[in-house]
């Protein structure tokens, strides 16, 4: 039941790595939600930092070995980006460049996504999520939808009409949420069961 019925929340990378060792594989294999905070560090990239291929795929690699019965998941990045300035005290933070960690993104949830009952959420660095928001804005990404604070990535692009969400089902894509604080934010919170369609 302890296991069958919560959702998980894990900040730890050790943790994560040990959790073999700590929790029978049985009752980790019946873990339905999960929710992880995850850092990675970046390096440069046509004058854009990009995240670490190896140290992401790293958590992806966890998940898949270790949590078979995920319905519900949430993986918050922090992505350990350097400080180009500091304007009044507030640090002005390098471009990010994301199209390497999200095409790999897609491909987990394509193999996962038979089994999630709601859309994944992933939390990004929210100076990265702003970037990816003026990239799209400025037609950059022709995969993706704005809607208020979150990004939605299709999977398919066959349900997009008109620009805007038609379906926002784990089996269509997935949603980007800016900045780690969304990661302390339960993963019913935007509806209950299926997330409703957009049409707006």
């Amino acid at each position: 039941m302890l296991y069958g019925t919560n959702t998980v929340h894990l900040r730890s990378k050790t943790l994560l790595d040990s959790l073999p060792t700590l929790i029978l594989p049985q009752q980790l294999s019946v873990i339905p939600g999960l929710e992880v905070v995850w850092s990675v560090d970046t390096h440069e990239h046509r004058s854009r930092e990009a995240p670490r291929k190896p140290e992401f795929e790293t958590i992806l690699q966890i998940l898949e070995r270790h949590f078979p019965s995920l319905s519900n998941l949430h993986l918050g990045i922090k992505l350990g980006l350097p400080i180009v300035q500091v304007i009044n005290r507030r640090p002005t933070l390098q471009r990010v460049y994301l199209d390497e960690m999200l095409k790999t993104l897609d491909e987990f949830i394509k193999r996962r996504r038979c089994y999630l009952r709601k859309p994944f959420i992933l939390s990004i660095t929210t100076s990265a999520w702003r970037d990816l928001e003026q990239h799209i804005r400025m037609g950059g990404y022709t995969g993706m939808d704005l809607l208020f604070n979150r990004i939605w990535r299709y999977l398919d692009p066959s349900p997009r009409v008109g620009g805007h969400i038609q379906v926002a089902t784990a089996d269509e894509g997935y949603w980007i949420w800016r900045g780690q604080d969304a990661i302390r934010r339960s993963m019913n919170s935007i509806g209950r069961g299926n997330l409703p369609s957009y049409t707006q």
